[in-house]
């Protein structure tokens, strides 16, 4: 996922891609070249000794497997480095909680990314939802295709379909209803791999 992540923030005029950490060194060289990215490392604390004071740093980017979020989260928050990242934050409601509140305690903001808030065609939906004009919702059937399908090392230690992907469905969905509680929920998943 950080291979996707660096393009989208290479393109990015307002974002400065600075440098990237891996404990894989060989995958961040990889990843720096073809971005030019000046600087790699195989941690955060690393890097950021690194860059030093060349430039002002204000936020990271965490695009890891969700065992490894709170240990990066922290590490971050340590530097006063603000934190966006992919969801889930953690795998338990206690330790999302823990790790928000020991950010906000260092005065550093995490921001789990859902980008379908701020996709057009997702928010058209939530909006005529709240508006009332297609009036009340009783079913909601998502359909998730993961394509394209994501390695088999990232299946084995990034979660799995319902734990890492499916989020985005359900806070679609929730934010959607506007507060309103899901009475049932049915999952199933498949795999033609």
């Amino acid at each position: 996922m950080g291979a996707i992540r660096a393009s989208l923030l290479y393109a990015s005029p307002s974002f400065n891609f600075l440098g990237v950490a891996d404990p894989h060194l060989p995958g961040a060289r990889a990843l720096a070249d073809k971005y030019h990215v000046p600087h790699t490392a195989d941690s955060l604390s690393t890097m950021m000794n690194r860059i030093g004071n060349d430039h002002k740093v204000e936020g990271v980017v965490v695009s890891t497997p969700t065992f490894t979020h709170e240990d990066v989260f922290r590490d971050a928050a340590d530097m006063g480095l603000h934190i966006f990242t992919e969801k889930p934050i953690d795998e338990t409601a206690t330790k999302i909680k823990s790790i928000y509140d020991y950010t906000k305690s260092k005065n550093v903001k995490l921001c789990c990314g859902f980008q379908r808030r701020f996709d057009p065609t997702y928010t058209a939906v939530q909006q005529s939802i709240a508006q009332g004009k297609i009036g009340d919702i009783s079913l909601a059937n998502v359909i998730f295709h993961d394509s394209p399908t994501p390695k088999l090392e990232f299946l084995l230690t990034g979660g799995d379909i319902f734990m890492d992907l499916a989020p985005h469905d359900v806070d679609y969905v929730l934010w959607c209803l506007g507060g309103s509680e899901v009475e049932s929920v049915y999952a199933t998943g498949t795999s033609s791999r």
